[in-house]
């Protein structure tokens, strides 16, 4: 076998041609300044000076302690500096921001909500019931300080995923659901009982914005179904919906169900205030576990990190979302996978798992974070460093091993010189540097944060890059 460090699994690759073909040309941006990230994480063109902050979410669904703080970013040093400890009682799985307007939101990722006793949101009575929230807040911009001026409940079990829409009126939020059941006594057609045991539900929900940039009332629900996987069936889960991924058009969404094992393409009836499925959606037959997915700024391409497998899909797609994949690549060294890319190398009572997923802003390289641990002892950790070649196919370049426990979340420094990670079990944030092949340098900083799982920059000042920008789309 070749050396999986320059290689990648390439399926399909007379297809491949063929699709590049009715695609036709790729790339095309209106105006000469660089596209925000589809994601919305910040690049170094849209910070107009002053400080940069960086706020840790904090998740304690593991057993560890909730809560958001603040940092002050050193673009010198990658190094971080306590602001503030926000709060301790959000569990902040995942965040978005209004750079431009100064706001900062995120989930409170649980099913039991202590304003919750039973099904009524009015019953303050503590309970194992009502789901999570979505919280707001107003950013100082002179201090880095947050204070919170709004709270919804998610209407659901463990958000998972806050998206905010360019127009700034509606709010996507993915429902993780869970294996976490009712059960109930159900009478069926010859007249006898049965037991039927249903989940909490993994939905897609769309919220309406309030003039006040608080989030407000929920106005669509798109309920995610398992269909069940004949070639994995040992692997059958519930609906997991994990993410939903803005595209760079501000148009298209995208929801990854790591539990179904697939990618949902939505639109946005604004008029309406509805969730519109926009094409097919795309099945993993493998039931890889489909994570998180990063579109490209500028190629008409759509890249997810699988969960259960070591392996990375690599899609064309249509302004409908209509995607085909046209590669699978392995993000690890050939020594630690098997021929099905499955992970070979697991400590006793662990299991690996591909965590968070960026873009470095220039376009050229992605990284993937992976664990592999049993929550107190770590076999290896580590970040995939992928080269993302000029057809939109992407090459292994690097894997470099972590020294930390359970790194969870990542970002990119808004200049792409710097590599945050967030460990959650090591309690720990990790600053790297990256050099101008995209490639990890050795971490030069540790910073203590209890139970880290996600870094977001947010600039002082702001400056909005050119927008719109378009690709030129299939016509399929």
């Amino acid at each position: 076998m070749k050396d999986i460090n320059r290689r990648s699994f390439i399926k399909g690759t007379t297809a491949l041609g063929a699709t590049l073909g009715i695609l036709g040309p790729i790339g095309v941006i209106a105006g000469n300044a660089a596209p925000a990230l589809a994601s919305g994480e910040l690049l170094g063109s849209e910070v107009a000076g002053g400080k940069l902050y960086v706020y840790a979410g904090s998740w304690g669904h593991m057993g560890g302690t909730d809560g958001i703080t603040a940092f002050e970013y050193n673009p010198t040093t990658g190094g971080l500096t306590l602001i503030k400890e926000i709060n301790d009682y959000i569990r902040c799985g995942q965040t978005t921001c209004d750079f431009e307007d100064g706001y900062f939101y995120c989930e409170d990722e649980r099913t039991p909500n202590p304003d919750f006793g039973g099904n009524k949101p009015d019953n303050a009575a503590s309970g194992g019931a009502g789901g999570g929230n979505v919280w707001s807040f107003k950013v100082d911009r002179a201090t880095g300080i947050l204070t919170e001026i709004g709270k919804t409940y998610s209407y659901g079990a463990q958000p998972s995923y806050v998206t905010l829409t360019d127009e700034k009126d509606y709010m996507l939020v993915t429902l993780y659901g869970g294996k976490t059941s009712v059960t109930q006594l159900i009478r069926v057609a010859d007249g006898s009982y049965q037991i039927l045991t249903v989940p909490n539900a993994a939905c897609t929900q769309l919220f309406r914005m309030n003039e006040d940039h608080t989030i407000g009332d929920i106005v669509d629900s798109y309920q995610h179904y398992n269909r069940g996987h004949e070639n994995n069936a040992e692997e059958f889960e519930w609906c997991n919906a994990h993410a939903v991924i803005k595209a760079p058009d501000g148009k298209l969404f995208v929801t990854c169900d790591k539990g179904a094992s697939t990618v949902t393409p939505f639109v946005v009836d604004h008029k309406n205030g509805k969730l519109k499925v926009s094409a097919e959606t795309y099945d993993q037959q493998n039931n890889e576990g489909a994570r998180y997915a990063i579109f490209h700024q500028t190629k008409p391409f759509l890249y997810i990190n699988n969960e259960k497998f070591a392996s990375i899909d690599v899609c064309t797609y249509d302004k409908y979302g209509n995607l085909e994949k046209v590669q699978t690549v392995c993000p690890l060294p050939e020594e630690y996978v098997n021929e099905k890319l499955k992970v070979k190398v697991v400590p006793a009572g662990g299991k690996f798992e591909q965590q968070d997923f960026k873009l470095h802003p220039n376009g050229k390289y992605i990284y993937n974070m992976m664990r592999c641990a049993n929550g107190y002892t770590s076999e290896w950790e580590g970040c995939s460093v992928l080269e993302i070649k000029e057809n939109g196919l992407l090459e292994l370049v690097q894997f470099k091993k972590l020294d930390t426990l359970w790194p969870r979340g990542c970002a990119v420094s808004p200049d792409g010189k710097w590599f945050l990670v967030a460990s959650l079990y090591a309690e720990e944030l990790l600053t790297l540097p990256i050099s101008a092949n995209g490639q990890l340098g050795e971490i030069v900083a540790r910073t203590p944060q209890r139970s880290a799982c996600n870094l977001t920059f947010f600039p002082e000042k702001y400056t909005p890059a050119a927008r719109p920008f378009v690709h030129t789309y299939s016509s399929k």
